[in-house]
C-alpha cells in the first residue's frame, strides 16, 4: 500500500512521465564454507523475467530530479543448481525449478549542471529480488542415490542498496543525442536463504565498491518524440 501512495504522490509532482518495458537476464550466486569441517556449498540462481518501469522527472531550481519504479510483470522458469563439497570432493548435486517470486526497484537520481555539457549526479537505488525453488532432483554421490521432491525446497530473498556518484557528459549531433555516465558505486546487499526441507537458513551482509559506465543514444523522430 505504501508503494502505491508513494507513486501517486510522485505523479502529482512530475512534469514528465514515461512508461517502458524491461527485460532482465542474469544470475545470482553465493558460496558458503565451513573450513573446520572442510565443507563448501555453492548455489546458483539464474533468472529471466520482464518488468514494467514508470519514471517521473521534474526540475526544481537548478536540479533535475528523476524517480523511477519497476515491478515484476512475468517470469520464466530457470534451473537452479546446488553443489556440496567435502574435502574438495563433490558429494551432492541438485537441480530445481527456480522462479522469481518478487521483484521491485526504486531509483532516485538528482543531477545538476556545473560545466557546459557536464552534469554531476547522485543516484540512490533500492531493489528486492526473491526466488523460490521446487521440483528438486538430488544426486548423492556418497550414497550413489538419486531422489526427487516436488515440494517447495528453498526460498532466497535479496535486498540491494546502491549509491552512485558520477558525471554525465552530453553531446548533441543534430537529431542525435549521446550521453556517457561514468560513476563510482557503493552497494550493500542483504540476503537470506531458507532450506525448507533441511530446516536451516543462512544470512549474508555484503559491502562492495566499484565503478560503472552507462552509455545512452537517442534520436528525435519528431519534435515531441
Amino acid at each position: 500500500m505504501l508503494k502505491y501512495l508513494l507513486l501517486f504522490s510522485v505523479i502529482g509532482f512530475a512534469e514528465e512521465i514515461s512508461l517502458s518495458a524491461e527485460k532482465y537476464n542474469g544470475e545470482s550466486s553465493y558460496i558458503v564454507t565451513k573450513p573446520n569441517q572442510k565443507l563448501k556449498a555453492k548455489l546458483l540462481f539464474p533468472f529471466s523475467f520482464n518488468a514494467i518501469n514508470i519514471s517521473f522527472k521534474n526540475r526544481i531550481y537548478d536540479y533535475d530530479i528523476a524517480f523511477s519504479s519497476s515491478f515484476l510483470l512475468n517470469r520464466t522458469l530457470t534451473e537452479g543448481k546446488d553443489y556440496d563439497w567435502k574435502d574438495n570432493q563433490l558429494t551432492v548435486f541438485s537441480t530445481s525449478q527456480n522462479s522469481v517470486e518478487k521483484f521491485h526497484r526504486y531509483n532516485l537520481k538528482i543531477s545538476k549542471n556545473f560545466i557546459e555539457d557536464i552534469d554531476f549526479f547522485t543516484n540512490i537505488q533500492y531493489q528486492a529480488l526473491n526466488f523460490k525453488w521446487s521440483n528438486t532432483v538430488e544426486k548423492d554421490f556418497v550414497k550413489d542415490k538419486i531422489s526427487t521432491n516436488n515440494k517447495l525446497s528453498l526460498e532466497y530473498q535479496q535486498k540491494f542498496y546502491q549509491l552512485n556518484l558520477g558525471l554525465k557528459y552530453t553531446q548533441n549531433f543534430g537529431t542525435l543525442l549521446f550521453e556517457v555516465e561514468p560513476s563510482f558505486i557503493y552497494a550493500h546487499v542483504r540476503a537470506k536463504d531458507t532450506h525448507l526441507l533441511r530446516y536451516f537458513y543462512t544470512k549474508q551482509n555484503n559491502n562492495a565498491f566499484g565503478y560503472g559506465i552507462n552509455v545512452k543514444g537517442k534520436k528525435n523522430l519528431t519534435q515531441n518524440s
